[in-house]
């Protein structure tokens, strides 16, 4: 598991992310719109686990959505 405890508490479980981005583009190039997406389905997942005087976690990011607009000059 990792450390030398390997205990519950400090093991991660293991998980799965899923990211989007779609991408609109104009037909001479110059402006594109995306919509992006990251942990689509809003995985709860820890990224590491501590366990000294008292079990704590460092929780993964969740959903994220953004919007990109880009122009080309």
């Amino acid at each position: 598991c990792g450390n030398l405890a390997c205990t519950p508490l400090t093991s991660v479980e293991s998980y799965e992310l899923v990211n989007a981005r779609l991408t609109y583009r104009s037909a001479d190039a110059d402006w594109n719109i995306a919509l992006e997406v990251t942990n689509v389905t809003d995985e709860l997942y820890d990224l590491n686990k501590f366990n000294t005087v008292y079990a704590s976690s460092q929780p993964g990011l969740p959903r994220q959505w953004a919007i990109n607009v880009r122009r080309s000059f």
